[in-house]
């Protein structure tokens, strides 16, 4: 029986770091896409003022 019991501590234990690393590797994908995001609106900005330059 106390056999048992380990084993689902165990199960437990492993699932729970899996979950962990997942949210890891989320949070790392969004912080990616945040800066790709941003950097992506400083362009066109960039553009918007080169482009309002020119008209003037």
């Amino acid at each position: 029986m106390a056999h048992l019991m380990e084993f689902k501590l165990h199960q437990l234990w492993f699932y729970h770091v899996s979950q962990q690393q997942q949210q890891q590797q989320q949070q790392q994908q969004q912080q990616q896409q945040n800066q790709q995001q941003q950097h992506r609106l400083s362009v066109e900005e960039n553009n918007a003022t080169q482009d309002a330059g020119t008209a003037l």
